[in-house]
């Protein structure tokens, strides 16, 4: 099976480590290992539809993907980065603004 290594972060946390991760699972069945493999068996609170994928080559560009694509599907070479966001949403717009007061987010 093909590998790649590449630097994951959790946006909210700024936690980053290097991965070594299967090419071709898609990338949606890669964050439970990988947030276990980070939070060192902290407990998860996540939904997997409330997820963001971002890659990037090391620019300051990022582009969107979908969870449901492999590394392979995406040309992503060693070295590239994958940064996890969580989506945030609102049920009224005071809401959406009290959170823009805030300075983090937490994503676990």
């Amino acid at each position: 099976m093909d590998r790649t290594i590449m630097t994951v972060i959790i946006d909210s946390t700024g936690e980053t480590k290097d991965l070594d991760l299967p090419s071709h699972v898609p990338l949606i069945e890669l964050v439970d290992p990988i947030l276990r493999g980070i939070s060192q068996g902290a407990p998860l609170n996540y939904n997997l539809d409330q997820l963001d994928f971002l890659i990037s080559d090391g620019s300051q560009q990022w582009q969107k993907v979908s969870g449901n694509s492999t590394l392979s599907e995406l040309k992503v070479l060693e070295g590239y980065y994958l940064r996890l966001e969580k989506v945030e949403s609102f049920s009224t717009a005071s809401e959406a603004q009290d959170m823009m007061k805030s300075d983090k987010i937490s994503l676990f």
